[in-house]
């Protein structure tokens, strides 16, 4: 091999190396993005007027904060977001800023996989492909119509589904799209009495209201954890006292309670049964910054 291939073969990997870091560095600024979809209202909107910089460090922090094993290497809340962030990049990517990813990976990334699912390829008919999700136990039930470039949008009914059917054809369509639903929920039985579009927007009012309603109750995202052993059910309340407004000072105090029985004792040398507790608090401002850390 001559002086010029080596120096070939350094260039492409270099070149190599190059290009998979920026795709790793372009992966990390999609989650950073992807986010926001977990997040409450009131801290998204702080979170939205970060740089990108500032993004990162305040990520770490959230992370750290959302930790349900804190003391443990693991941060189960972040794998979990991790791994369903890497299926949602994966299965329902786009090239559409900022997120790179349709509205499906929204309510994955909040809920995981939905309960159940319809989906209807519109190849040949009326219709485009449209797919509904349903989150059962939150009452959500999520229409998504495919777009152009975008991939599946959400859309408060499916209406935009059927947009070129001509003149009551667009009823009648859009009676059989919701008849494939029954079997997700029997309130989509009331369809088949339309005849015109003034039927279907009588009778979709009535569900866009409680879809509506639905998202407007449903938490910012569920997550469940696996742990090694069975976590306490123990209960935590606080209570602030104001003490000194010239100085601004205050003070904080934390009442606990722990399920005894849930605990594992064991026989100490005087022949009663203990128990070790480690308790370990920390507790966070609203920019989940680190404030103040005990370990009794």
């Amino acid at each position: 091999m001559n002086v010029f291939t080596l120096f070939l073969c350094y260039i492409i990997t270099c070149l190599t190396l190059s290009y998979a870091y920026q795709q790793q560095d372009d992966l990390k600024n999609i989650e950073l993005s992807a986010l926001e979809f977990i997040l409450s209202p009131e801290t998204l909107r702080m979170y939205q007027e970060l740089s990108n910089y500032e993004k990162k460090t305040w990520a770490d922090r959230f992370w750290r904060a959302m930790d349900p094993t804190p003391t443990t290497t693991m941060n189960e809340y972040y794998e979990e977001f991790y791994k369903r962030f890497m299926y949602a990049y994966k299965n329902f990517h786009n090239l559409t800023t900022p997120y790179y990813l349709d509205d499906r990976a929204k309510y994955y990334l909040k809920y995981g996989p939905p309960d159940d699912h319809v989906q209807l390829v519109g190849s040949g008919k009326f219709y485009k492909d449209n797919i509904t999700w349903v989150y059962y136990d939150l009452n959500l039930f999520i229409d998504f119509v495919d777009s152009p470039f975008y991939g599946y949008r959400e859309v408060l009914d499916l209406s935009e589904a059927v947009s070129s059917a001509p003149g009551n054809e667009k009823a009648r369509v859009l009676k059989e799209l919701y008849l494939e639903r029954t079997d997700l929920s029997q309130k989509y039985i009331k369809f088949r009495n339309i005849r015109n579009d003034l039927d279907y927007y009588s009778e979709i009012q009535e569900i866009i209201q409680e879809k509506t309603l639905a998202l407007e109750k449903a938490p910012p995202s569920i997550y469940h954890f696996e742990h090694d052993v069975e976590p306490l059910t123990i209960r935590l309340a606080s209570c602030l006292f104001k003490e000194n407004k010239n100085q601004n000072l205050s003070r904080l105090e934390l009442y606990y309670s722990v399920p005894l029985r849930e605990l594992v004792y064991k026989t100490s040398d005087s022949n009663f049964l203990v128990t070790h507790l480690n308790k370990h608090v920390i507790i966070y401002d609203e920019n989940y910054q680190q404030e103040f850390q005990l370990l009794i």
